[in-house]
């Protein structure tokens, strides 16, 4: 579909001038408003609405203005710009100077200078004589059906002055004007008064005896410039270029957006059956599927914005906006997906290894642990220093049933937090129901006092002293446990496979703010994998 410039009295669009760039009306109601406004408009919400590169100065109003010229990258305007109505000294196009409105004027042009020329025929019997004296004319700008040109401003340039004798014509003088091609070859008859015969001039280009300028490339002979009727516009390198890396990038685009389709659980950490939540997730958040598929690979490959711009023809700077404004919204909706289950819908679907002992678990609960880049006030590095990794963490509280449906995740803690205190401050007691038996590690022992005050049952192995040996049952029951503990590690194992949440990613200072958005994409991204056991 075309595009049609929105700018009231502007007629531009993507079919009568290709060459030019349609940027598009920004959808955020505040910087909607100011362009509707600018150009006089009734706002219209929502519809994808277009103006042309006419009323902007985009030197001054673009944001990456040298990159997009050097890199073909998308343009980004500043906040503050809106259109406006720009004179333009030369042409009407930033980009080409064949653009129809310049054709028009040198069209005009060429006509002027004819009836200079040439002018119209006396009418029979009249007695004045006409005298038309032309002396030093200059070409100053002769279109071709080509699109080339042909400037001759002063004698310095490497086309010469026309000069014409004086003439002087009768009252009973016809003049006959026969163009064959505007810009090539016009051929006069004009009627000379003392042998009344026709003589035949033709304008002609001439090599001006002045050197060219150095350094000045252009050349305008008969050799190097064709300028008959029939000759066919032959872009240069440089525009041939360009136009090869625009469709380059744009097949590149469209073969990321392929693999990403068609492997969708190794880019995006969904499976293909579950694919159309993607289109579900574009219509509630009412972004690009684009912007959708940059955070999801970003988490799930943790690849630099660097590369993740030169897979979707974006700069870096505009693929770490689209990842941090998109993010936490992605992360509202998905976090719909982590909720607690009924205690009937969870035993349906009981793995049989719960079944004999402990069919009445409904939770397992565990801590992991993520390595970012350390921090540079050392009261920061005290708090996310962990013992147990050697590093510094962030520590996340995470809860799934037996069958692998992850049903509560914390928010970030510093490494050095206990999970004492992690249970305390991070709701967990508020979202378990009564009665409920929860599956813990040997770790969490000291919690046992609060699950009993909300009348939870805590299932754990027994606790190991120096000073005392496991008896046989007590041997037996840390083994039972410990097997059907496995299923939370095997959970957390699908957390780590997201490149971002791995035990050792060094999470940069920057996105340590995002982290709990990243995890709660990850686990509401789980959930739609599926059991862990088939």
């Amino acid at each position: 579909m075309a595009k049609q410039c929105f700018f009231v009295g502007c007629d531009n669009n993507s079919t009568n001038n290709p060459e030019k760039l349609f940027l598009t009306v920004p959808q955020k109601v505040d910087r909607r408003k100011l362009w509707f406004e600018a150009v006089g408009r009734t706002y219209i919400p929502g519809k994808s609405l277009y103006c042309c590169e006419d009323h902007f100065d985009l030197e001054k109003d673009a944001e990456n203005w040298i990159h997009f010229k050097l890199m073909g990258t998308r343009l980004m305007l500043k906040d503050n710009v809106v259109p406006r109505n720009i004179v333009r000294k030369e042409t009407s196009s930033q980009f080409t100077p064949t653009s129809r409105k310049c054709k028009m004027e040198t069209q005009q042009h060429s006509r002027g200078l004819r009836r200079k020329l040439f002018p119209e025929p006396t009418v029979p019997g009249t007695s004045q004589d006409v005298t038309e004296d032309v002396e030093d004319l200059q070409l100053k700008t002769v279109a071709s059906p080509s699109g080339m040109f042909v400037s001759a401003k002063s004698p310095e340039k490497s086309v010469s002055p026309l000069r014409t004798k004086r003439r002087t014509l009768r009252k009973a003088t016809q003049t006959r004007v026969s163009t064959k091609d505007q810009s090539s070859m016009t051929s006069v008859e004009v009627a000379d008064k003392s042998t009344n015969t026709l003589r035949s001039l033709s304008s002609q280009i001439y090599q001006s005896p002045h050197k060219p300028i150095q350094g000045s490339s252009t050349s305008l002979s008969s050799s190097s410039l064709s300028l008959q009727s029939g000759s066919v516009y032959e872009p240069s390198s440089e525009s041939l270029h360009e136009t090869n890396m625009m469709i380059s990038k744009e097949l590149l685009v469209k073969v990321e957006i392929f693999k990403i389709e068609n492997n969708s659980r190794f880019y995006l950490g969904l499976p293909k059956s579950e694919f159309f939540f993607i289109k579900l997730l574009q219509e509630e958040l009412e972004v690009p599927v684009e912007h959708i598929y940059i955070v999801l690979k970003k988490i799930r490959t943790d690849d630099q914005f660097v590369r993740l711009g030169t897979d979707f023809a974006l700069s870096t700077s505009g693929v770490s906006n689209i990842f941090s404004k998109t993010l936490p919204k992605m992360a509202t909706k998905l976090n719909e997906l982590i909720f607690w289950p009924e205690k009937s819908k969870i035993q349906r679907v009981l793995p049989r290894q719960f079944q004999t002992y402990y069919k009445n678990v409904e939770a397992i609960i565990d801590c992991f642990e993520i390595q970012v880049e350390r921090p540079s006030a050392a009261y920061q590095q005290a708090l996310t220093w962990s013992n147990y990794k050697t590093c510094n963490t962030c520590k996340y509280l995470v809860s799934s049933t037996p069958n692998g449906l992850i049903n509560f995740i914390s928010e970030g803690f510093g490494g050095r937090t206990s999970d004492v205190e992690i249970i305390k401050q991070s709701g967990y007691l508020t979202v378990v129901p009564e009665n409920a038996t929860v599956m813990t590690d040997r770790g969490f022992k000291q919690v046992a006092g609060l699950f009993q005050k909300k009348k939870v049952n805590l299932v754990r192995p027994p606790s190991v002293t120096s000073t005392r040996k496991m008896t046989k049952d007590e041997v037996r029951l840390s083994k039972l446990v410990a097997a059907l503990r496995i299923h939370i590690e095997r959970l957390i194992r699908r957390i780590r496979e997201f490149r971002m949440l791995g035990p050792h990613a060094t999470t940069d200072h920057n996105l340590v703010p995002l982290l709990d958005h990243i995890v709660i994409v990850a686990c509401g991204l789980i959930n739609l994998q599926g059991p862990l056991i088939q």
